[in-house]
């Protein structure tokens, strides 16, 4: 490229061209490119996930497939769904007597040609997405294996309270137990709340999930309702409970999940036995169906690649360790195979239909493969129990928590996280899936689910500060999609919240002064003059990088461009390609000629923590330049007659704020600290200008470049609110 340009240079009939032209002609290939990169990456930016700072973005793949082998090649271990919507969500307040069974699509009776040949893309274009999903994991992998994962703090205790009472049916208990049950928890002990019921026939049993909060790890493990108090919130006689006692069992469901006979009741006299011990399930992670895409022109649907997942049922495995409490009851005795079992899957308010297809008995444990035949409601935690029912155990033994999400990236990330997660850590991997599922679950209600009233659910500060505490972690850990989604959903309620009110009271202004606008709003906070939660500002910080990136492929391009131009000019002029001259041109574009070159060789993940990097730096390049011209007293560059012209200007003024995004307070600051030194930079190339003329000059570039900065922070500012208030007006629940 500079051989190109020197050739240019000479051949031209006129040999004194001035930097403003040769700029003017490259302003019109960086227009070209400002404008196709921003096409081509404004898709990739509005819906960026990454937290994007020191570390950069870590996008995950758009489609995530459910891993069915062991190949190594396979994708992530993360199943989900491929075909459609899992439906309109149920009524989570209606009880079941058994888990539903899944509804089998009728296909339709009439399929065109152009039916069949889109089903025929779909599956080449789902064997893509498949292929690039296993490569996507495979880097998150290998990205989060650089370092280890910190060590997670649950923040939530969440327990399970199993009530059997054997003398009541489902229509005795009063309509209002749900509530009636969660004021009884939050007026025995207002740290803990009720987050779920569960209510299966055959007499009445409850299954109730609370959480409290922990304390930073010190709080203490909850203790059961006592049963009169459980009797009253539900509306049943307490006397009948004399006669017939009501069972109450309760359960940590981070901590280990086992099941020991009670020898009281003789339970462990029987042949069998057995201590029973839920030692993992795969996958932990579950990929929601994701919506159906919007109709074509000529009416027909989208291929069902455009949706990510794989599709339900979907398969899972888990293990149970058997240890015998007694000779007899040794697991390699006389029972050939494994216990029997059913399976129990809870999620949302509501049983969901799964059951176990096969299971195998090994020397001290018990592999069963259960099918989930039904997808959650929506995001959150999903519980697992197995129901033993022979050898004499009847045991209910909760298994290892899952979590549903319906981000892929989110999914993606997750898979990776628990693959890499330590073995010794097992609790603390339950206790974050449990936090981030209740966190999930708390913020994206489905419509259909009636809003919880009352004291139902944890309470609005106890929600911010679960949010905090996850994203601290995923900032930390490198889970950039999680802590992305978990900042732009905090943005999302203070975006709402500035929209509805519309306007910001002026210090010392009377109440019912006049609303701001949006825009007005927007530029306040892009110059810091406004307050922002500490989630808006990080989910803003997330969304500014995107952009920072999109426009920094397009600035070190401009950057290697101007490089080899001022490299071709000095040849063209005679200069010596290795002298002190060309390291003050080199300094000006060093950074971004770096990077240039360094973007078709580094993984994108690491190019953009790079690129992120080197904002600021490339920034201040013509900073280091003069700094360099001054200390090494070398000649003047080629291009130095035209320092201070139009050139200049738009370089400085428009350029460089543009492609290296910085904030309208660092433009400032760099502004401060430039003034000075090219004062002396220009006194030194030409001594004959006036003080006030070359003042004028460089403070009319750092105007414009911080004018540039504040007017392209406003914008993106306004963009990021409006996306905020469009996010929370569609969520579920939204106005």
């Amino acid at each position: 490229m500079v051989w190109v340009l020197h050739r240019w240079y000479r051949d031209m009939p006129e040999t004194d061209v001035s930097l403003a032209y040769v700029l003017g002609s490259r302003l019109l290939v960086t227009a070209l490119n400002l404008y196709f990169g921003y096409r081509l990456s404004a898709r990739r930016v509005d819906h960026s996930h990454g937290p994007l700072g020191a570390e950069g973005p870590l996008p995950g793949p758009s489609r995530v497939k459910g891993r069915r082998s062991s190949d190594s090649s396979a994708p992530p271990p993360v199943s989900g769904a491929e075909d459609g919507a899992a439906g309109p969500c149920p009524q989570a307040d209606a009880w079941e007597e058994e888990p539903g069974s899944a509804h089998k699509r009728e296909p339709g009776a009439e399929q065109g040609a152009e039916q069949g040949a889109g089903q025929g893309a779909g599956r080449e274009a789902q064997l893509e997405a498949q292929q690039e999903a296993a490569l996507d994991f495979q880097e998150l992998q290998q990205l989060l294996s650089e370092r280890p994962l910190p060590t997670y703090r649950p923040f939530l205790r969440l327990s399970t309270t199993l009530v059997k009472i054997p003398w009541g049916e489902p229509e005795d208990m009063g309509p209002t137990f749900r509530e009636d049950l969660a004021a009884a928890f939050v007026g025995r002990d207002a740290d803990q709340h009720m987050l779920q019921v569960y209510v299966r026939r055959g007499c009445i049993e409850l299954t109730i999930v609370a959480a409290s909060w922990r304390g930073g790890g010190a709080g203490l493990a909850p203790s059961p309702l006592p049963t009169d108090s459980l009797l009253c919130s539900l509306k049943l006689p307490p006397e009948q409970a004399d006669a017939r006692p009501v069972q109450v069992r309760m359960v940590d469901v981070a901590g280990e999940p086992q099941w020991v006979p009670d020898t009281s009741s003789g339970q462990a006299s029987s042949c069998a036995a057995v201590q029973l011990r839920a030692e993992g399930v795969a996958p932990r992670v579950l990929l929601l169906p994701q919506p159906p895409p919007a109709p074509s022109p000529a009416g027909g649907q989208g291929p069902a690649t455009t949706r990510g997942g794989t599709g339900w049922p979907v398969r899972l495995q888990a293990r149970v360790g058997l240890t015998a409490l007694h000779e007899e009851g040794a697991a390699g005795g006389k029972q050939g195979s494994a216990p029997e079992a059913r399976a129990l899957a809870l999620s949302g308010g509501r049983f969901l239909a799964a059951r176990v297809v096969s299971s195998s008995l090994y020397d001290s444990s018990a592999v069963y493969d259960i099918e989930l035949l039904e997808a959650p409601a929506g995001p959150g935690p999903v519980l697992f129990e197995l129901e033993l029912g022979s050898w004499g155990v009847g045991a209910r033994l909760p298994l290892p928590p899952l979590l549903a999400t319906a981000d892929p990236a989110v999914a993606a990330e997750l898979a990776a996280a628990v693959e890499a997660w330590p073995a010794e850590g097992a609790a603390e991997l339950s206790g974050f899936l449990l936090d981030l599922g209740t966190w999930l679950e708390t913020v994206h209600v489905c419509p259909a689910v009636p809003h919880r009233a009352g004291l139902r659910g944890l309470p609005p500060d106890l929600v911010n500060l679960l949010a905090r505490h996850l994203a601290g972690f995923a900032q930390a850990a490198g889970l950039t999609a999680i802590a992305a989604s978990i900042a732009a959903q905090q943005a999302g309620q203070a975006g709402q919240a500035a929209v509805e009110s519309g306007a910001l009271q002026a210090g010392g202004a009377a109440q019912g002064a006049g609303q701001r606008s949006g825009q007005c709003l927007a530029l306040l906070r892009a110059l810091g003059l406004a307050p922002a939660a500490c989630a808006e500002r990080e989910a803003y910080r997330a969304f500014s990088g995107a952009w920072a990136v999109a426009l920094a492929r397009t600035g070190v391009v401009v950057d290697l461009l101007l490089l080899g131009s001022n490299f071709a000019r000095g040849l063209h002029e005679g200069q010596a390609l290795l002298s002190a001259t060309t390291l003050t041109v080199l300094a000006a574009f060093a950074t971004g000629a770096l990077l240039a070159a360094a973007w078709p060789f580094l993984p994108r993940t690491a190019w953009e923590r790079w690129a992120l990097r080197g904002r600021v730096p490339r920034y201040c390049g013509t900073l280091f330049s003069s700094l360099v011209f001054q200390a090494l007293s070398a000649p003047a560059p080629a291009t130095a007659s035209s320092v201070g012209g139009v050139g200049m200007l738009v370089l400085e003024g428009v350029v460089l704020p543009l492609t290296c995004l910085v904030s309208p307070l660092e433009a400032a600051a760099i502004a401060c600290v430039k003034l000075p030194f090219f004062l002396l930079g220009f006194r030194k190339l030409d001594p004959t200008t006036t003080l006030s003329t070359t003042l004028f000059l460089i403070a009319r570039a750092q105007l414009a470049a911080i004018a540039t900065a504040s007017a392209f922070h406003a914008y993106v500012r306004a963009r990021f609110q409006r996306r905020a208030a469009k996010g929370q007006a569609s969520a579920p629940g939204g106005n």
